[in-house]
């Protein structure tokens, strides 16, 4: 349940977004598709942080230190999770935090640098506001 949750939150975030993707289109007086105005948002510099459950990243976390990625991880799961571990062992170097303090603390307050989703499989339904 606690996924749904997470995925509730990023899609509420996305269609957001598109939705600030929209009107800057607007703005800007560009004619793009909606397919465009999703590749924008997803690949926009910044979202509002990462959508995942605290258990799930902790254990994640600890796969990203051991080298045990899956294999068959897209390459956009390989990055998200390589970048919170990233932020991870610099908060737990200044502040000799637990590891699971740290995955906290980053989930809760760090900005990620993006959404982590392919835009080619992103449902029109799931962003209609």
């Amino acid at each position: 349940m606690q996924n749904m949750t997470m995925t509730k939150m990023r899609n509420a975030s996305l269609r957001s977004a598109v939705g600030r993707e929209y009107a800057r289109a607007r703005r800007e007086g560009l004619l793009l598709t909606d397919r465009q105005i999703i590749e924008r948002a997803v690949k926009s510099p910044v979202a509002d942080g990462y959508f995942v459950g605290l258990d799930y990243a902790v254990k994640m976390e600890r796969r990203v230190r051991c080298g045990n990625l899956p294999g068959n991880m897209s390459a956009l799961r390989r990055s998200l999770w390589t970048e919170i571990a990233a932020k991870v062992a610099a908060r737990q170097r200044r502040y000799r935090e637990k590891i699971v303090d740290s995955v906290s603390e980053v989930l809760s307050g760090a900005i990620a640098s993006r959404y982590f989703v392919d835009p080619s499989k992103i449902k029109m339904s799931t962003l209609k506001y």
